[in-house]
């Protein structure tokens, strides 16, 4: 976080596209990004955008899925 550039009122496209090449930059050891890069969420394209935040939602609300605490999925295993 301390590399990120704060958001202020007059932030230069230089700033908010060094932010979102960080970012995904950092969501590529989460999550596959095949063809997504810091021009999509600059030109606001809303399917790709999507496709990004889908994947990691997809990756948090697994996160927290436990064998031990479900029985029924061990079962399965």
């Amino acid at each position: 976080m301390r590399t990120v550039n704060k958001y202020k009122e007059n932030m230069n496209i230089f700033e908010v596209k060094q932010n979102i090449i960080q970012a995904l930059t950092s969501a590529k050891g989460i999550i596959r990004l095949v063809g997504i890069n810091d021009d999509a969420f600059l030109e606001k394209n809303k399917l790709l955008i999507l496709s990004v935040l889908t994947q990691l939602m997809k990756v948090i609300a697994v996160k927290e899925i436990d064998l031990r605490n479900c029985e029924e999925l061990y079962r399965l295993l």
